[in-house]
């Protein structure tokens, strides 16, 4: 039974244990079947991990941080890229995997559509969401993990205000979930700081962000209102804004005349020139949390669901250093 535990809920035994266990694996060239094993328990131990067919560093990072969360509870990962929700194909996309029958899915990045609740509910999947809250593009609420659109929101504009940055611009790229309610969230926090929260301050598109779509956006954003500064929903379209700011004002991101706020904080974007502030959305965290709860529910009795708030954090770098404070380095 202890030999049974390490292999397939390592995390539930001692490092010691499941040490002598892996060794006594390799000196047997022991394979555990899982066919085997899933005939056995009535269980397939396998997990299918949903993601946006578009790349996304932060959709990686929760799918990184959901499958190391599920492979230390025995469980294997099987990605599986669908189109937005609400698209034809995605159920269909779907259906050839709950042939295998998974014993639960993690939507990364995306959530379940009306048609793929049906399916979930006729094949009896628990299913999770990691990465965005529950937002008004999904049907249900739903369990999982992620931090609040609105405190990513607030979190931007917070940290603008107190560092003299008065006419902030907004751009969306709404293809990705949760960005419109983290560009809402950024009005109303202007708002409750006095600051200018016009229409015309925003630009969206109904695209995936990208980098190409960051530079076109801000460039007609700035061409036509005045800004010091700019919120972008994800770290993509800070990345291209940055780039034509540069270009358009190669002293303005330097001097700190206009400042540049994205999300996620992937990892490149500390090692832009100059170094991009962005709201960290803690997108590993969020996937391991995403994963627990889902197995937490296809083993534990039945409960109701929970969204678990892991929070975001401000990290602040040279793109938003206040007004006057920098030079080129």
């Amino acid at each position: 039974m202890t030999a049974s535990r390490a292999l397939n809920a390592p995390a539930r035994v001692s490092a010691a244990v499941r040490a002598r266990v892996e060794q006594a694996c390799r000196d047997l060239a022991y394979q555990p079947n899982r066919a085997a094993s899933a005939l056995a328990g009535a269980r397939s131990r396998l997990v299918v991990a949903v993601a946006p067919a578009w790349e996304d560093p932060a959709v990686a990072a929760l799918l990184e941080g959901a499958s190391h969360a599920l492979a230390a509870l025995g469980y294997a990962t099987v990605p599986v890229r669908l189109p937005a929700p609400g698209h034809a194909a995605g159920a269909a996309a779907l259906q050839p995997w709950l042939a295998y029958a998974p014993d639960g899915i993690v939507f990364a990045g995306t959530h379940p559509d009306a048609d793929m609740l049906v399916r979930l509910q006729q094949h009896d999947l628990p299913w999770t969401q990691a990465g965005a809250g529950p937002t008004s593009a999904g049907p249900i609420a739903g369990a999982g993990a992620g931090p609040r659109a609105q405190a990513i929101g607030q979190c931007a504009i917070a940290h603008l205000h107190a560092r003299g940055y008065r006419r902030v611009g907004i751009v969306c790229a709404q293809g990705e979930l949760g960005a419109i309610e983290r560009a809402d969230a950024a009005l109303r926090a202007m708002q409750a700081h006095g600051l200018a929260a016009e229409p015309q301050r925003v630009a969206a598109a109904s695209e995936p962000p990208s980098p190409e779509l960051g530079a076109a956006l801000a460039q007609a954003l700035l061409q036509t209102t005045d800004c010091d500064a700019l919120f972008l929903t994800h770290d993509l379209l800070a990345w291209g804004a940055l780039h034509h700011c540069r270009q358009r004002d190669p002293d303005g991101v330097w001097s700190g005349a206009l400042a540049l706020v994205g999300v996620h904080d992937l990892p490149a974007s500390r090692w832009l020139h100059p170094a991009l502030s962005s709201v960290d959305t803690r997108p590993q965290a969020a996937g391991e949390q995403a994963a627990r709860e889902l197995i937490e529910r296809v083993e534990g009795p039945a409960r109701k669901a929970h969204w678990f708030d892991t929070g975001c954090a401000m990290a602040q770098r040279q793109s938003s250093q206040g007004p006057g404070t920098g030079s080129p380095g």
